[in-house]
C-alpha cells in the first residue's frame, strides 16, 4: 500500500489530529493525489467517485477518454450528522468540533480494532444503485470497446473518495466492479485514511493514521469572508433519472463519423450547380486561407434556399441508419422513459442537427446557429449549464468523444454526472 505523506508517521499509537482544508488547499491536494496515482498506477480509463465526498474530487481526475461514474454510498454515522446535528455543529467553536472529531475517531477505532471478519462481511452486499452502476459499466464497455477476449491491455479503473475509515466502502465497490470486469486493474485512492487500519483501506492516500480532514463541505467548516463555496454534490448513485438530463455530442458519438464532411459531400448531389463554388471554399480552407468556422459559415450561406427540407430529412435519416450508434440512442431513450429529457449538444450546424435530434426523439438541440459562434468548448458548457439551470435539472449522463468537450465533461463530473467517452473508430 502507498503512504506518501511524510508528515505523518505510521506509529503504533493512534493519535488523530484535525486539518482544515481551504478550497485552494483542496485543489492542490487533489492534483497531488492524481499525480501520485498516475506515476505509480498509470493512466486510468475509468474513474469511480463515491458519493458524496468523492464526487468533489472527480474534476481533477477527468481527461480525454476517461469515463466517469459516481456511486451512492454513505455510512450510518454520515446520515446521522445531517439535519439538526449539522446545524448544531455549524454553531460550535472550532476547538470543540476538533475535540468531537477526535473523540469519534478514537471510539470508532477502539470498537473496530481487530474486527476484520465484520469488515469483510460488509463487502458482500452490493453498493447502492447497483443496477444503475451495472448499466453504466455496460455503456462504458461499449464506448471503450472493452472486451476481455480481445487480447488488449486490461482496462485501468480508479476508485476515489475523500476519506477512508475502515475501507469497507472502497472494498465493496471494488468487489462489485471486479465481478463485472474480472480482467480490469483496479486501484483505490483517497485524500486521507483516517483509522488505525488505514494502511489496508486504500491503495493511495496523501494522509494516513489519524489525519481528519475538514473539507469545505463539512458541517463544521467555517468559510472565510469572500470565500466561494464548492458546488453542492448529489448523493444519489448516478446515472439516476430523477431531476436529471442526459447530454450527447453528435460527431464521433451519436454517429461514428463527421457529419459536416458527409453534408459537404452530399451537397453536389442535390445542388450540382453549386459544385464549383463549393470546391473553391473547400480549397480555401485546405490552403488555410480561411478558418474552419469561416468555411463552415460560407458553405451554409451558399446552400441557403437550395436544400429542400424533405431531402435534408432523408439525408439525416440515412446518416443515422448508416452511422448511428444505436446503443447510445437506446440509452438516451431509457432515461427519457424515466423522466430525464435528452439534449443533443453539438458544434454541427442547426440546419441539420435539429433534424437529427428530432428523428432520434431527443428533447433539446443546442447547436451552431447560422451566423453565430460555434457551439464548442466553453460556449457549449455555458449553453448546457444555462439550459439545465432554467429547467432546474442536473446532468446525469454525458456522451462525447473529443477533447473539446473536456470543460463540459469536468462540469458534469463535478455535479455528480457520469461521462462516457466513445472510441474514435466506428463500432457499427
Amino acid at each position: 500500500m502507498k503512504n506518501r505523506n511524510n508528515d505523518i508517521e505510521d506509529t503504533g499509537r493512534f493519535t488523530p489530529k484535525v486539518k482544515t482544508m481551504r478550497p485552494d488547499q483542496f485543489a492542490q491536494a487533489c492534483e497531488s493525489l492524481a499525480a501520485m496515482v498516475r506515476s505509480e498506477f498509470g493512466q486510468w480509463q475509468l474513474v469511480v467517485g463515491i458519493a458524496s465526498g468523492g464526487l468533489h474530487l472527480l474534476p481533477w481526475f477527468v481527461s480525454e477518454g476517461v469515463g466517469v461514474v459516481s456511486v451512492g454510498m454513505s455510512r450510518r454515522t454520515t446520515a446521522q450528522k445531517q439535519g439538526l446535528v449539522s446545524k448544531v455543529l455549524s454553531k460550535m467553536p472550532e476547538k470543540v468540533c476538533d475535540f468531537l472529531r477526535k473523540t469519534e475517531s478514537r471510539i470508532y477505532d477502539f470498537m473496530n480494532r481487530g474486527n476484520k471478519e465484520n469488515r469483510e462481511e460488509e463487502t458482500t452486499s452490493p453498493p447502492e444503485g447497483a443496477l444503475r452502476l451495472e448499466l453504466y459499466l455496460k455503456l462504458w464497455r461499449l464506448g471503450q470497446g472493452v472486451d476481455s477476449s480481445s487480447g488488449e491491455e486490461a482496462p485501468r479503473i480508479l476508485i476515489v473518495d475523500d476519506a477512508a475509515d475502515s475501507g469497507s466502502t472502497l472494498r465493496k465497490v471494488k468487489a462489485f466492479i471486479e465481478d463485472r470486469l474480472p480482467d480490469a486493474r483496479i486501484t483505490t485512492a483517497v485524500l486521507t485514511a483516517t483509522r488505525r487500519s488505514g494502511s489496508e483501506s486504500a491503495d493511495f492516500a496523501l494522509y494516513r493514521n489519524g489525519t481528519l480532514l475538514r473539507f469545505p463541505w463539512a458541517p463544521d467548516y467555517r468559510r472565510l469572508p469572500g470565500e466561494e463555496p464548492l458546488p453542492t454534490m448529489r448523493t444519489q448513485c448516478v446515472p439516476c433519472a430523477e431531476n436529471g438530463m442526459t447530454i450527447c455530442d453528435l460527431d464521433g458519438t451519436l454517429i461514428d463519423t463527421n457529419s459536416f464532411s458527409r453534408f459537404v459531400a452530399w451537397i453536389p448531389r442535390v445542388a450540382p450547380w453549386l459544385t464549383l463554388r463549393l470546391m473553391w471554399i473547400v480549397a480555401s480552407r485546405k490552403l488555410r486561407c480561411i478558418s474552419h468556422a469561416q468555411a463552415k459559415q460560407r458553405i451554409l450561406d451558399l446552400v441557403e434556399g437550395y436544400i429542400d427540407e424533405d431531402c435534408l430529412e432523408d439525408w439525416c435519416a440515412t446518416l443515422l441508419k448508416e452511422h448511428g450508434r444505436d446503443w447510445i440512442i437506446d440509452a438516451l431513450h431509457h432515461y427519457q422513459q424515466q423522466g430525464a429529457p435528452a439534449v443533443l449538444a453539438t458544434a454541427a450546424p442547426s440546419l441539420y442537427a435539429s433534424v437529427i435530434a428530432r428523428l432520434c426523439g431527443l428533447d433539446y438541440c443546442l447547436s451552431t446557429e447560422r451566423g453565430g459562434e460555434e457551439c464548442v468548448g466553453e460556449l457549449k458548457l455555458a449553453r448546457v449549464s444555462r439550459l439545465l439551470e432554467e429547467e432546474e435539472a442536473r446532468p446525469i449522463l454525458f456522451f462525447s468523444d473529443h477533447a473539446d468537450d473536456l470543460p463540459l465533461a469536468r462540469w458534469c463530473a463535478g455535479r455528480g454526472g457520469s461521462v462516457v467517452w466513445c472510441q474514435k473508430r466506428s463500432m457499427d
